[in-house]
C-alpha cells in the first residue's frame, strides 16, 4: 500500500488528522489495531476552538445534534457556596462547549474520512518502521498474522498513551503519574436530567468528583474521590461504588442507579521530550497526556492534527526539518502550557476552604479560565499561561504574528476561506488599514505581518 500519510490510531486526533489531510490533497490510510470502535464514552469535552474547526469542515451540525451544548463548568460545596467557568464571553461564534461521547466522535469523523476518499484499516496494527531520506517503509501485521507493508512520505502516530511508534522511536515520556487512583462511574441517574444540566465538579468534606452529564440522559461520576482513596490499581465492585457515591455526591445531586461501567483508572501528567524525528511524526495521547480536568485531551489532539496538515504543506515549499520544527515548537508549547493549566487540585483545595472574603478572589481567578480552556487565543509569540491567552484583553485584541487575529471566527464566518471544499491550509491576506498587509492561517492565527509604502501606491 502507498500513500502520503500513514496515520497509526482510528481515535479522534487520527481520525481527524485523516479528514483535513484528505481536504487538502493528502491521500492518507489509517491503520486501527482493534476490530471494531470501543463503545465507553470516554473523552467528552469540545471546545470552541475545534468547534469551529468542525464548522470549517462541515460536520458541526452533525457534532451539534449529537452533543450536549454547555455553557459553564460549576464548582459546587455541600453547603452551597458556589463558583463557575463562564463560556458566554469567548471571542466565538461559539460561545460555549460540547458534551459528546467519543464513540459519536470518531463516527462522525469517519464517516466524513471515508466519504472524501480516505482509506481506514480495522485489524491492523503497527509493528515497526524505517525511515528512509524521502519515504518511510512500515511494517505492520493484519489479524496479528499477515504482514503488510505501507510506503509514505510521513507517518503520524496517533496511537494512544502507550503509543508503539513513540516507543520505535526511542522517546522519553517525561512527567508523572499521579499516586492514587480515580474513580469512574457511569450510568442511568436515578431521576431524569433536566435540559439545562451542567458539567460540574462537587466538593465536599470527604473528597471530590466531577458530575457530568451525557446526550442521552445518562451521567458520569469520576474523580479523585475519597481523601483516603487506596494507591493502587483495585476492582471496584457494584456495592463499593455505591457507597463510595453516596459520600460524594450530595441528596439533591442524581445518582447512577444503574451503572454501565464502573472502575479505578491512573491519571497521568506527561509529555514526549521530543515529538517525533525526521518524516516520523508524534500527535494526540501520544505525545501528551493530561489530567482531565477542563476537558483538554480532544482539544490538543485535534490541534496537533491541525498543525500536523500544515506542517507537510509548509515542507513542500520549505525544508523537512523547517516543517518539523514548526510544528514541534508551536504544539509541545501549547501542550506545556495546558498541563500547568489543568493542574487545578490546589484551587479545589482552596474552594474547600473558602469563605465569602476568600471566595471572590477564587471566582476572579476562574473567570480568566475560560478563554484559556477554549483554546482560542493561543498566542506562539508569548511564554508560559500566556501562550494560552493573555489575561489582559487589550493584549488579545491587539495584532501580533503568532496570536490569533481579534474576533477571527465572526470575520472568517463570512469569508471564502471557510466555504466548503476550500483548501483548509490556504492563507488569506487582511488588510485591515491602507498601512498594514496581514497574512492569516485558516485557524485566525497571524502568520506575518508587512507595512504597506502607501507611496508607490
Amino acid at each position: 500500500m502507498n500513500a502520503s500519510l500513514c496515520i497509526v490510531g482510528g481515535g479522534p486526533t487520527g481520525l481527524m488528522l485523516g479528514c483535513l489531510a484528505q481536504l487538502n490533497g493528502i491521500k492518507s490510510i489509517i491503520i486501527e489495531k482493534n476490530v471494531r470502535r470501543d463503545h465507553r464514552p470516554k473523552a467528552v469535552m469540545i471546545h470552541a476552538r475545534q468547534l469551529e474547526l468542525f464548522d470549517r469542515i462541515g460536520v458541526l451540525e452533525d457534532f451539534l445534534k449529537k452533543g450536549l451544548v454547555q455553557e459553564k463548568i460549576n464548582f459546587q460545596r455541600n453547603d452551597g457556596m458556589k463558583w463557575s467557568i463562564d463560556f458566554n464571553n469567548l471571542d466565538s461564534i461559539f460561545p460555549f462547549y460540547l458534551n459528546i461521547t467519543q464513540p459519536d466522535i470518531e463516527e462522525i469523523l469517519e464517516n466524513l474520512y471515508v466519504a472524501i476518499g480516505g482509506v481506514l484499516h480495522h485489524s491492523v496494527a503497527y509493528e515497526d518502521h524505517y525511515d528512509a531520506d524521502h519515504s518511510v517503509k512500515v511494517h505492520c501485521k493484519r489479524g496479528g498474522v499477515d504482514s503488510v507493508n505501507i510506503d509514505c512520505e510521513f507517518l503520524v502516530g496517533c496511537d494512544g498513551g502507550s503509543s508503539s511508534v513513540r516507543k520505535n522511536l526511542n522517546v522519553q515520556f517525561e512527567g508523572n503519574t499521579f499516586q492514587a487512583p480515580y474513580l469512574l462511574g457511569e450510568g442511568i441517574p436515578d431521576t431524569k436530567i433536566s435540559s439545562s444540566a451542567t458539567s460540574s465538579m462537587l466538593i465536599t468534606p470527604n473528597g471530590v468528583v466531577s458530575w457530568l452529564p451525557f446526550p442521552d440522559g445518562r451521567i458520569r461520576i469520576a474523580g479523585p474521590g475519597l481523601k483516603t482513596a487506596s494507591d493502587t490499581d483495585c476492582e471496584l465492585s457494584e456495592d463499593t461504588f455505591q457507597s463510595l457515591q453516596a459520600t460524594l455526591v450530595p441528596n439533591e445531586w442524581p445518582r447512577i442507579i444503574r451503572t454501565d461501567r464502573r472502575a479505578y483508572y491512573r491519571v497521568h501528567s506527561r509529555i514526549a521530550n521530543k515529538w517525533g524525528r525526521s518524516r516520523v511524526w508524534l500527535a494526540g495521547d501520544a505525545a501528551h497526556l493530561n489530567p482531565p480536568a477542563g476537558g483538554q485531551a480532544l482539544n490538543l489532539g485535534f490541534g496537533d492534527a491541525e498543525s500536523i496538515v500544515e506542517s507537510i504543506k509548509v515542507s513542500q515549499k520549505e525544508s523537512l526539518s523547517a516543517a518539523f520544527m514548526k510544528y514541534e515548537v508551536e504544539r509541545k508549547s501549547v501542550a506545556q502550557s495546558t498541563l500547568q493549566l489543568v493542574d487545578m487540585m490546589p484551587l479545589v483545595q482552596r474552594m474547600a476552604q473558602a469563605d465569602d472574603t476568600t471566595s471572590e478572589v477564587i471566582q476572579d481567578e476562574l473567570d480568566k479560565l475560560a478563554p484559556k480552556l477554549s483554546h482560542l487565543y493561543i498566542d506562539h509569540s508569548a511564554t508560559g499561561l500566556d501562550i494560552l491567552g493573555s489575561d489582559n484583553m487589550t493584549i488579545r485584541s491587539s495584532i501580533a504574528v503568532g496570536r490569533r487575529y481579534p474576533w477571527w471566527s465572526q470575520k472568517s464566518n463570512s469569508n471564502s476561506i471557510t466555504h466548503r471544499g476550500i483548501l483548509l491550509t490556504e492563507l488569506t491576506r487582511i488588510k485591515p488599514n491602507p498601512y498594514l498587509d496581514i497574512i492569516i492561517s485558516p485557524d485566525g492565527i497571524v502568520r506575518s505581518i508587512s507595512k504597506v509604502n502607501t507611496e508607490v501606491m
